[in-house]
């Protein structure tokens, strides 16, 4: 029948660790194949785009962005996180998310006379207008991917993500071949939304049935406005530096100012995706245990650091031979950009600790008066650095992300069981042992050879970092123990029960 609930996933709780654990193995080797790819498409296309065709993308999807974060009103989570579910209530939300995408798409398509003016810059028109159309895929897409995530069904999810990558990227790299310029950025988002969106339907077993009335989804839809709310302030201060630079300072600055910080947050994004998909979920189900919360939540604060910390501490050291290896020569402009954002992703690593507390707290309402707080101060001092041009805007990022960082932990802990200086303790080796590393490698780097090659000489580099890295944590009483310790906190990510 319509109204059937659907299966309560009874069958998943019973073995949810070593559900859990596959999951988490499954996705972390899909993100490392993902990471691999996209650093392959960067190296590649880097080399055949220029800087101010990515700007000009990079124009469109600042403001069109904002739109996107609609896409799926934040009921796919919804969805996921309901207890018990019925057949009509899915097909309500997924007519909703229908709808959704089609209002997106119209909103967008009216919007793309007035970017093209408020860029000067008509060819921004018609890019406006592709992307478009990729909101109704994306609305159509929605439900189905999430009942596939209710299900745990990982490896399907990453074997469409994989694949719907690999596919778009080569399209990619024949429309840049081509010389298609910044059509080539257009061509493989639209690729990648179309093929995701078949694949979905494809190995989904659920069709919609018509909406009806009475479906009780009042309470799914407050759910996901919340949702909605806070990835609208997280996106507003983290594009409005684009927007800024692009109308003061033009495509050339933008593209270079976009490539940094993707470059940058690229690794980031792929260690604290997949972790907080599993982090989030285990806290919440151990809310009411407060000593295993913490003890977890420690455990996860100090894995996350162990991977993400030296990786920005090297990256910064390391910009120019980064930049050369991955995108090229005609990138250099983006090398002081580059630097100047590092002190941000290093707080980025820590900033997730207050996201996994109030979401799985459930204090939603407590994280949307944080992002506002935080969203208004990035404006502002983007609007204070900007006279600098583009570096000056990543410098402000970082020191307004800087300055917020011990107000939003002491904010976001102080109703949760865990306390400031529980993940001060749980931080502080990663924390200093990133710190010598790199500066280790900077007072050893003008005594090595120069290498005519970018690629010799990061390999050179990465393996006298992790050198010194190691040695850093033997020079710590008990350090040895302390990286088995950490190895083992980060297993536990993915075992929440093992959190005692």
């Amino acid at each position: 029948m319509e109204d059937e609930l659907l299966p309560d996933d009874a069958g998943l709780l019973t073995n949810l660790s070593t559900r859990a654990m596959a999951g988490g193995a499954v996705t972390l080797s899909a993100e490392a194949v993902k990471l691999l790819t996209r650093t392959g498409l960067l190296m590649t296309v880097s080399r055949l785009v220029a800087p101010e065709d990515f700007g000009v993308y990079s124009m469109v999807t600042a403001i069109t962005g904002v739109i996107g974060l609609f896409k799926d009103l934040g009921l796919p989570t919804a969805t996921i996180q309901r207890r018990t579910i019925s057949h009509q209530q899915v097909s309500m939300l997924f007519w909703v998310n229908i709808s959704g995408g089609l209002v997106m798409a119209a909103a967008t398509a009216a919007m793309a006379p007035f970017i093209g003016w408020f860029y000067h810059d008509p060819r921004l028109v018609k890019v406006a207008l592709v992307i478009a159309a990729m909101f109704i895929l994306n609305g159509a897409s929605s439900q189905p991917a999430a009942l596939l995530g209710r299900q745990m069904r990982f490896f399907t999810i990453e074997a469409i993500s994989v694949t719907s990558l690999l596919c778009s990227g080569t399209v990619m790299i024949w429309a840049a071949l081509r010389g298609a310029g910044y059509w080539t950025y257009v061509l493989e988002r639209a690729v990648n939304t179309f093929l995701s969106t078949v694949l979905i339907w494809t190995f989904t077993n659920w069709r919609p049935s018509l909406p009806k009335r009475g479906s009780k989804v009042r309470d799914l839809l407050l759910y996901g406005r919340n949702l909605s709310g806070i990835n609208l302030l997280t996106y507003v201060h983290r594009s409005f530096d684009n927007m800024l630079i692009g109308r003061y300072w033009g495509s050339m600055a933008l593209g270079l100012y976009s490539r940094a910080y993707g470059l940058l947050t690229l690794p980031l994004i792929q260690i604290m995706g997949p972790i907080g998909s599993v982090i989030v979920p285990a806290l919440s189900r151990l809310q009411d245990h407060p000593d295993r919360f913490k003890t977890y939540a420690m455990n996860a604060a100090k894995g996350v650091a162990f991977l993400s910390m030296p990786l920005v501490a090297f990256t910064f050291v390391d910009t120019r031979e980064i930049i050369l290896f991955i995108a090229g020569k005609q990138w250099l402009g983006s090398v002081p950009i580059f630097k100047a954002l590092a002190p941000a992703a290093f707080t980025t690593t820590i900033f997730p600790i207050s996201n996994w507390v109030l979401l799985s707290l459930g204090q939603t309402h407590r994280m949307f008066k944080m992002y506002m707080a935080l969203c208004a101060a990035s404006c502002l001092g983007y609007v204070f650095g900007l006279p600098w041009g583009s570096v000056g805007v990543a410098w402000a990022f970082s020191i307004v992300y800087g300055a917020a960082l011990s107000p939003i932990l002491i904010y976001s802990l102080r109703l949760s069981p865990v306390s400031v200086r529980d993940i001060a303790a749980a931080l502080w080796q990663p924390i200093l042992t990133s710190f010598a590393a790199g500066t280790g490698l900077r007072l050893m780097k003008p005594l090595l050879p120069e290498h005519s090659m970018a690629f010799i000489a990061l390999i050179s580099d990465s393996i006298l970092y992790l050198a010194a890295y190691a040695a850093c944590w033997t020079l710590l009483p008990g350090g040895f123990s302390s990286i088995l310790n950490m190895l083992y906190s980060f297993k536990k990510v993915f075992r929440p029960e093992a959190a005692r």
